[in-house]
């Protein structure tokens, strides 16, 4: 088959976890073509070269420095509906142009056609909101169930049963009839355990015990955490690893005292920095918790700080607490 993948583009957490969806197809002897927005499409060309690429840009969006992450999304859900409608029509005649077999859409819900067969990924079903608002909840799973049922299949990454991830993100509700849970996607699952080698430059320059902290997301919250962090992290508290996940940035890695600022790192030697580190430091989306489940690093040693008012990592805060 060609499949195209095609992903939201709310920071970089929806494009990583699609990096093992491609790679298991490409695996089968499939053709892989990732659409996305041009920042998208340069991780793709690092972390998967084998993958082909096109523009094809979709919503985005952009937090604010005062409100509330949900408060900006209430305000912005015109622009938003009228984007997937936009979307819709750009994906048909997309195909009229180009023969594809399969559309997987992670979260982009207008990326459904009658022509070929299409895949939705998502790990919330329910998108949770404030105590004060709770009883917008039943409105946004209904609004949401009936985009989820356009599309042929409905993929849930999450196990489920007591072990699950996400909770009432995509659980405590019935899930619409297209839908399964299908596991967890991480895209250490590139990676043989030889691979996950810290690279000698970075052990060389960590000299013994270090410390990450994972930007991820888009601004202005990403530049927030990390100018927190940094500037409360003192001599006392060791090396500290700024995963800033720039693929389109070509600086090079950078050292200030005890800081050591890296733009991008292939996956196989970012699993390895991560899973070898004394402490971590994260926002709480779920493609993080994903990847540090599968490293085993859900414990005491990694901290979660929620983006201020997106209460999607509010909650997944509270579930793995540190």
């Amino acid at each position: 088959m060609r499949v195209l993948i095609c992903p939201l583009d709310w920071g970089l957490g929806h494009t990583v976890r699609m990096l093992p969806v491609a790679f298991r197809l490409m695996n089968e002897g499939h053709e892989v073509v990732f659409g996305g927005s041009e920042r998208q499409l340069k991780m793709i060309a690092s972390d998967l070269p084998g993958a082909g690429r096109i523009l094809f840009p979709g919503f985005t969006t952009r937090y604010s420095r005062y409100l509330p992450m949900y408060l900006c999304t209430i305000f912005r859900v015109p622009a938003y509906i009228v984007s997937l409608m936009k979307e819709h029509y750009a994906l048909k005649h997309l195909l009229k142009n180009n023969r594809f077999d399969m559309v997987i859409s992670d979260n982009r819900m207008g990326l459904w056609n009658k022509r070929v067969k299409t895949v939705y990924y998502t790990h919330m079903l329910r998108i949770p909101m404030p105590r004060m608002l709770r009883w917008l909840e039943p409105a946004g799973i209904l609004l949401h169930r009936l985009f989820i049922l356009k599309f042929d299949e409905c993929r849930i990454p999450d196990l489920p049963g007591d072990g699950n991830l996400s909770g009432r993100l995509s659980h405590e509700l019935r899930i619409p009839s297209n839908a399964r849970y299908t596991g967890i996607l991480s895209k250490y699952e590139l990676c043989q355990e030889e691979e996950m080698v810290v690279p000698a430059e970075l052990r060389e320059m960590a000299g013994g015990i270090w410390s990450v902290l994972i930007l991820s997301g888009p601004e202005p919250q990403r530049s927030l955490l990390s100018e927190s962090i940094t500037g409360s992290w003192t001599d006392s508290d060791g090396i500290l690893f700024v995963l800033e996940g720039r693929p389109e940035d070509n600086r090079e890695i950078t050292r200030k005292d005890n800081i050591i600022s890296v733009p991008h790192l292939p996956p196989c030697a970012m699993a390895a920095l991560t899973r070898d580190s004394h402490r971590i430091i994260s926002r709480s989306g779920y493609t993080t918790v994903m990847e540090l489940a599968s490293l085993g690093r859900l414990n005491e040693k990694t901290t979660f700080i929620p983006t201020p008012g997106q209460t999607e990592q509010e909650y997944l805060a509270t579930r793995f607490p540190s």
